[in-house]
């Protein structure tokens, strides 16, 4: 955590949060210190199951046969990007910040 501006890391410095969806999927994220995350699982469990449902309706909306592509601009840790990317053929997620950039892709391989 971090107090009067020092970091003290006690055995890591990241959490993990471990989801389940009403799809059945559960999600695990790991979280690096300092990355925005919702402190409600409750809320952002369902957060990410409106995004789900509203990309599966984005998806049946394409064309037969076109590839569905997602892009995600300021993945942070992949929060978002790890719940959606199952549902797109292609998915680039951008991501400025080099620690949340590393988290967001051991998330995608995990």
């Amino acid at each position: 955590g971090r107090w009067r501006r020092r970091r003290l890391a006690v055995d890591r410095d990241f959490v993990v949060e471990r989801l389940e969806l009403a799809d059945g999927r559960v999600l695990t994220y790991r979280q690096p210190e300092g990355q925005f995350s919702n402190p409600n699982a409750a809320c952002e469990t369902r957060c990410l199951e409106w995004l789900s449902r509203e990309a599966r309706e984005a998806r049946a909306a394409c064309a037969a046969g076109a590839p569905a592509r997602l892009l995600e601009l300021h993945c942070g840790g992949g929060c978002n990007t790890v719940a959606l990317a199952p549902l797109f053929d292609e998915v680039v997620a951008v991501e400025i910040n080099r620690t949340l950039a590393l988290a967001a892709g051991e998330n995608l391989r995990a």
